[in-house]
């Protein structure tokens, strides 16, 4: 069974709302491990305050320890700014998508 890595901003309801979709869509699908999606956003460091550097670091830490784990990261690359409809990539996702390439061809 495969580990999923799942990529996508997570700052709103509808954003929310995407991840979760993704997620059953994740559960259904007969290669994926169904405990073994990591969102990140369930993943949060409660013990520390949201957006200190140590915040900051310990989520830069485990986001990277489980991409390097994960079998394959899915992204949810629509992100929209809600309030004005205009694409507007998330850095998190995007740096994400990048660990993981870098991971996947580090053999070059």
């Amino acid at each position: 069974m495969n580990h999923i890595y799942l990529a996508a901003p997570f700052f709103s309801d509808g954003q929310n709302d995407r991840v979760n979709q993704v997620v059953s869509l994740l559960k259904e699908n007969p290669t994926v491990a169904s405990d073994g999606i990591f969102v990140p956003s369930e993943h949060q460091h409660d013990d520390l305050e949201f957006g200190s550097f140590k915040w900051q670091v310990a989520t830069f830490n485990s986001d990277v320890r489980q991409v390097r784990k994960a079998d394959a990261v899915v992204a949810i690359i629509d992100y929209q700014l809600e309030e004005t409809a205009e694409n507007e990539p998330d850095s998190g996702t995007i740096f994400e998508i990048g660990a993981a390439s870098k991971l996947a061809f580090q053999w070059y």
